[in-house]
């Protein structure tokens, strides 16, 4: 199996596209990419509630710029989700790939309940290159734009210099732990497309147009706009083995994660397929959010 880039001709997003052939893929793959981490085809038992709130007391807080941050307490869960056989834009090749598979978050982390904000990308670097927008108090309240994840990058370093703190992207694995709500939830069944306009900004609910942040109804650890919006920018790279034959072969990538307000409703699930994009590369529907650890 090998994976093939196809791009979004309305944003210039590639989204990887896993196909059949001579390269193959183990199922485990992308669960040992992230750090923190780790993979496993043996069943534990869940963390339960009461681990949950014990876990909970190292307590969120505000940083600097203004982000709330929320922490979240290790644990297990299911990464990936199984498609239905009605779902046409699936093949052999993305069931492998998306194929459910327990995945260990080893150590807790803060991440922030929104994705970076103008307002917070302009105190921490400068000017913001997100030219969408419209009063001045709607603009500095939308997610920061147009950054790579090279941008991203040197965000959470100046940020981090600034507090004395570890600021970082999210690896995919904890990207996807926290959409889904952490160890205590259970958010394996897709949501519907009535439950999904409540949570999220997506293509038929935006306007086709990227919305100010926390203005839907958070998941369960209270975050906003995991799903839809901007796509995510995270930390893990995309190994070269599985860009071979695609038209980013050679180049530096890493992963993107929780569609945007132009997509599908089936690109906005919590374990939708992999999109990537070259570190250097630039849209007006990719953000980011980030992550402390402790």
């Amino acid at each position: 199996m090998q994976l093939v880039a196809s791009k979004d001709r309305r944003s210039g997003l590639s989204m990887v596209v896993p196909m059949m052939g001579a390269l193959v893929i183990a199922p485990t793959v992308l669960a040992v990419l992230g750090m923190g981490c780790r993979s496993s085809e043996t069943s534990k038992p869940p963390v339960s509630q009461h681990q949950r709130a014990a876990g909970s007391q190292r307590g969120d807080f505000v940083n600097t710029v203004g982000l709330q941050m929320i922490w979240v307490q290790p644990g297990t869960f299911l990464m990936g989700f199984q498609r239905g056989p009605a779902d046409d834009t699936a093949s052999p090749g993305l069931l492998e790939l998306e194929r459910p598979r327990e995945v260990t978050i080893q150590d807790g982390f803060w991440i922030s309940s929104t994705e970076v904000t103008i307002t917070a990308y302009s105190h921490v670097v400068g000017k913001s290159p997100t030219t969408q927008g419209g009063t001045e108090e709607v603009t500095e309240s939308l997610p920061v734009t147009n950054v790579s994840w090279q941008d991203a990058i040197r965000f959470c370093e100046k940020l981090s210099l600034a507090e004395q703190k570890k600021y970082r992207l999210p690896t995919v694995e904890e990207w996807e732990f926290a959409c889904r709500g952490g160890a205590a939830s259970d958010q394996q069944r897709r949501a519907t497309r009535e439950e999904l306009t409540e949570i999220a900004w997506f293509r038929d609910n935006s306007g086709n147009q990227v919305h100010p942040v926390a203005k839907l109804r958070p998941n369960s650890l209270g975050l906003y706009d995991m799903q839809g919006n901007v796509f995510e920018w995270c930390m893990t790279k995309v190994p070269q083995h599985l860009l071979a034959g695609t038209p980013y072969e050679g180049q530096d990538c890493a992963f993107i994660r929780g569609g945007s307000y132009h997509n599908a409703a089936s690109s906005c699930d919590c374990g939708s397929t992999y999109g990537c994009e070259p570190v250097d590369h630039k849209s007006p529907a990719v953000g980011f959010r980030i992550v402390i650890a402790p």
